[in-house]
């Protein structure tokens, strides 16, 4: 599972009325998320899926990070957070009103948050524009006029409209390069501050 999509699926589905994720909105949100590749800003970091600092700090990905332009302050990110997750909120309630979302009504499986088959499929087979093979997509997938099987219509059908509330879909890409962008910084940071932690133990050996 890729975090970068992870963690703002996540945010979407956690609201004052949801202190944590709901399930049947965070299986709406991680399908219209899915829209959004790593390889979209970063071409030869496909594989990368944000769950390994290592592949964050590599010389390769620092390079394409670097040509992505996607580093900004976090006091940005956060700030950009803060002013536009309400209205995803809003969307995302408007949505479940409309369509009772329930797993029950998605089909979903009894635990959609964790690692599962049917959200696997979902985030690949429901959208369509892949540019390569592996589900790679050198540019942003469209979501599919009717479901590739008919269980995951219902899924299909709430993503369609939540994605159809307007300006949400400038706000979810946005959302996806600001998770992308915290995440390598983090793991940069990270990694500068172990080698600056192994240079001070050095100079006192």
């Amino acid at each position: 599972m890729c975090i970068f999509h992870e963690i703002v699926a996540r945010d979407i589905a956690t609201s004052q009325d949801h202190t944590t994720p709901d399930p049947a909105r965070y299986s709406v949100a991680r399908v219209i998320l899915a829209r959004y590749h790593l390889e979209q800003y970063m071409p030869r970091m496909a594989n990368c899926s944000g769950c390994c600092n290592a592949d964050m700090t590599t010389p390769l990905a620092r390079e394409e990070f670097a040509a992505s332009q996607l580093a900004k302050p976090l006091t940005e990110i956060i700030a950009y957070r803060n002013a536009h997750m309400p209205a995803l909120h809003k969307a995302m309630e408007q949505v479940t009103a409309q369509y009772e979302l329930t797993i029950e009504t998605l089909n979903l499986p009894s635990d959609p948050l964790a690692p599962n088959e049917f959200i696997d499929e979902a985030v690949t087979e429901l959208l369509e524009g892949y540019t390569g093979p592996d589900y790679y997509a050198a540019g942003a997938l469209t979501l599919k006029a009717h479901a590739h099987k008919p269980e995951f219509e219902p899924l299909r059908q709430a993503a369609e409209a939540f994605l159809a509330t307007p300006g949400i879909e400038a706000t979810l890409k946005q959302m996806m390069e600001n998770s992308i962008a915290r995440l390598f910084i983090a793991a940069n940071d990270d990694l500068a501050a172990d080698h600056s932690q192994t240079s001070e133990r050095l100079q006192h050996v």
